[in-house]
């Protein structure tokens, strides 16, 4: 309002009709509308990745910790895949995401290593890529579900892994 209250005041020391003068603040007051708009709706659409990417990383640390061979910030973790990349998560948004949502925003635009840094738990994430590369090949892992299917994470030579997608 005080920006609008400005340009009236500039408007009104130009010479030009007052018929122009209206249309003037009635455009500049419809053009900030919509960026007031535009950018609320934008803020929304990230608080609501974000919150769901944290409820996701929160429920895959809750049964993580409920495997007795698991040992939050000893056990080694592998993550194979990543949220992006998982088709049961696009089937569940794909006709309920916000405007402009797709497969690939499925999630906050962060890694998952970073939420679990940011729901302060202790995590070994191993992400050599030559333990990477040889987990992917191992037939036990290719035969398991990803995330959120049960069996989508599992011990394996005493590393908890975890996949997330294909």
């Amino acid at each position: 309002l005080l920006i609008i209250k400005e340009c009236t005041k500039e408007l009104q020391s130009i010479h030009c009709s007052g018929i122009v003068k209206r249309g003037a603040i009635i455009c500049f007051t419809l053009i900030m509308f919509q960026n007031i708009l535009f950018s609320n709706q934008t803020y929304v659409y990230q608080k609501v990745l974000y919150d769901r990417a944290t409820s996701i990383t929160g429920r895959i640390l809750n049964n993580i910790d409920s495997c007795p061979e698991y040992e939050a910030g000893v056990t080694e973790v592998v993550l194979i895949g990543t949220l992006q990349k998982n088709d049961e998560l696009a089937k569940l948004t794909e006709n309920r995401s916000l405007s402009g949502g797709n497969v690939l925003s499925i999630t906050y635009n962060q890694t998952f290593g970073s939420f679990v840094t940011i729901l302060g738990s202790k995590f070994n994430w191993n992400n050599d890529a030559e333990l990477m590369k040889e987990y992917r090949q191992k037939e036990e892992i290719i035969n398991m579900p990803s995330y959120p299917k049960d069996g989508y994470w599992k011990m394996i030579d005493d590393k908890m892994v975890i996949k997330l997608s294909k």
